[in-house]
């Protein structure tokens, strides 16, 4: 598992400067938030999400994690979860 100061720590000093957020999300159930970048490749580093997850008989959450591409974005890295409701969440940036 890469955690969040290992990211960093990989990407020190001068090379942190390099790093772009891009705000492009994309509308569906899976919701994605932000996307980070190399803007001198385009390479994308990490993506940070956020799921609806239905627990029985304890309603909905919402889980934050991040994946990054030295695992392929594979992995799940939970950053944190939140009670929602029992009623169903709306999709993201639905308006």
């Amino acid at each position: 598992i890469i955690s969040a100061r290992k990211f960093i720590k990989k990407y020190k000093g001068k090379d942190l400067y390099y790093i772009g957020i891009s705000e492009d999300v994309v509308s569906r159930n899976g919701e994605q938030i932000f996307t980070l970048y190399d803007i001198r490749s385009n390479e994308e580093l990490a993506r940070f999400d956020v799921s609806r997850i239905k627990r029985p008989k304890d309603g909905y959450w919402f889980s934050f994690h991040y994946h990054v591409a030295t695992d392929n974005f594979t992995e799940h890295h939970l950053i944190g979860e939140m009670f929602y409701d029992k009623n169903t969440p709306p999709k993201w940036m639905t308006h």
